[in-house]
């Protein structure tokens, strides 16, 4: 639609047990941020209050054909475990 801006990515990638932050690349390139990277705490990401959905799209070639799957339950699995 005209006017709407275009949603970004963002895929956890890693995580700082010590500080409780997640180190998230982002999909603005090297410039935006930490060299391209911004960091989310834990308690962000555990709380349903304000992080209900999480989606992982993975790009899949099978026999030469790109196609894509979601990784939603992986995704909700991991995060309904640091919740404890």
């Amino acid at each position: 639609e005209a006017g709407r801006r275009p949603r970004r990515r963002r895929r956890r990638r890693r995580y700082d047990s010590a500080a409780q932050r997640f180190t998230v690349p982002n999909s603005w390139g090297k410039k935006w941020g930490q060299k391209g990277h911004y960091t989310m705490p834990f308690a962000y990401v555990t709380d349903p209050q304000l992080a209900m959905d999480f989606w992982g799209i993975y790009a899949v070639e099978k026999n030469g054909q790109a196609t894509t799957r979601s990784r939603e339950a992986t995704t909700k699995r991991a995060v309904t475990r640091q919740r404890g």
